[in-house]
């Protein structure tokens, strides 16, 4: 699950340095409650020896382990997949909603682009539309986190037939 390809990679390393930033405060603080003699479940994200960021789901509870010590015993596992088709769906469903409330497919764009960058965690996303031979992009969301690409995506138009973007449509 971390990429590690020996044992020696990982032996005797703290688990807190692969546990996401964003997710390590919590971690720690599962940790804690299962060490002080609770049994708790927690989803959480790693990011792996490689790079690769997963999501986990835990299931722990204390183990006596001598002398008044108590540890951290876990079966945890990689919930990735299930995450990402759990985020799918929801964003069908936002999708199916919004198209569905909407009188013209401009007054969509924006919803559809925000549930598309919310469910899915992208950090841009940019809805086309084709006008008779040419693709022009109509809204972009967020265009205040990235100014300089909203403008020169916004403005872009692609012509049927030229280019990437001309060929696959």
């Amino acid at each position: 699950m971390i990429g590690a390809d020996t044992p020696q990679q990982v032996l005797g390393k703290n688990i807190y340095d692969v546990i996401a930033s964003d997710d390590r405060q919590r971690f720690q603080t599962f940790n804690e409650a299962i060490c002080r003699g609770e049994c708790r479940s927690l989803e959480f994200d790693i990011v792996g020896l490689t790079g690769t960021r997963r999501h986990m789901e835990t299931h722990a509870v204390p183990l006596p382990y001598g002398n008044g010590i108590i540890v951290h015993l876990a079966v945890t596992r990689d919930i990735t997949e299930r995450s990402r088709s759990g985020r799918r769906i929801a964003a069908q469903h936002a999708i199916t909603r919004i198209l569905a409330q909407s009188e013209a497919l401009s007054e969509a764009a924006e919803p559809v682009i925000r549930a598309l960058c919310c469910t899915g965690e992208w950090q841009f996303g940019a809805f086309w539309e084709i006008n008779g031979k040419q693709l022009n992009c109509i809204n972009t969301f967020p265009s205040f986190a990235f100014p300089e690409l909203a403008g020169t995506t916004s403005s872009a138009v692609f012509h049927k037939g030229i280019g990437l973007p001309g060929r696959v449509w």
